[in-house]
């Protein structure tokens, strides 16, 4: 059986410890890629539930508009 220095051992482990690395590297950025997929989806929800969606915001802007205009041709100022 031949015989290993401790240098030979600590390499071996630093080798692996490197591969890992990666791994944990990797998984990281796929973690907080989640995370603000997950936050931007919420918050993309909570502004729908709040303030209705894109097409309801608009269309209520429109009739706003239009109540105005109304409201100036039957009394201008």
């Amino acid at each position: 059986m031949p015989v290993t220095t401790a240098l030979a051992r600590n390499s071996v482990k630093l080798h692996g410890g490197w591969q890992t690395a990666g791994v944990v590297f990797v998984a990281d950025a796929l973690g907080e890629w989640l995370i603000e997929q997950l936050a931007d989806a919420g918050r993309k929800k909570l502004t729908e539930l709040i303030l209705g969606s894109e097409q309801e915001r608009a269309l209520r802007r429109a009739a706003d508009a239009a109540g105005w205009a109304t409201a100036e041709e039957i009394e201008p100022i």
